[in-house]
């Protein structure tokens, strides 16, 4: 996991089709631009996080965090540091519990 800063809002599962479709959505979002908010990305795979960051020329100041949702510990430390998460981690009924609990 990645060290990260306090957001606004966390998009788990970020690299994935609707991580993806939120991502885009947000960082050009007017009220991001305008620096009413911040948001951060969250994925499995650092590679595929970079990738996202390429493709959607995304600014430096959205935190990237390599995260694995079954380990505890990790999961718990990005949610405390967020006041929305956006849970895209799919499928649900097997990522979705950890993240709830």
């Amino acid at each position: 996991m990645t060290t990260q800063q306090k957001s606004d809002v966390v998009v788990l599962g970020a690299t994935g089709y609707t991580g993806r479709l939120i991502t885009r959505y947000l960082a050009s979002h007017p009220q991001f631009l305008a620096g009413h908010f911040s948001f951060s990305i969250a994925g499995r795979s650092q590679s595929k996080l970079q990738t996202l960051v390429q493709e959607l020329s995304l600014p430096p100041k959205i935190s990237v965090i390599q995260l694995d949702v079954t380990d505890y510990n990790a999961l718990e430390s990005v949610v405390k540091t967020a006041t929305v998460i956006l849970n895209t981690v799919g499928p649900y009924w097997t990522w979705g519990t950890p993240v709830v609990r």
